[in-house]
């Protein structure tokens, strides 16, 4: 008997574009890399009070949370 990981894939849109701190705010875009999704959560999590950092990267490091962003 195999062991099977249950998955969960979240498709974001963005309609009207998104800005993750490329220049001003007058540039956007329609896509973004997973490395700068991952950088915008972490950047979060620090900022709360409690330990959620610590929690995201348990999290990612344990292999239980990916953050994959297909090219197209």
């Amino acid at each position: 008997m195999g062991l099977f990981m249950k998955n969960k894939i979240y498709k974001l849109s963005f309609p009207l574009g998104v800005h993750f701190g490329k220049k001003d705010l007058s540039e956007t875009d329609f896509t973004f890399s997973a490395d700068t999704f991952f950088s915008a959560i972490a950047l979060e999590a620090l900022s709360m009070e409690d330990d959620m950092f610590r929690e995201l990267y348990e999290t990612v490091s344990n292999n239980k949370l990916f953050f994959i962003c297909p090219n197209f």
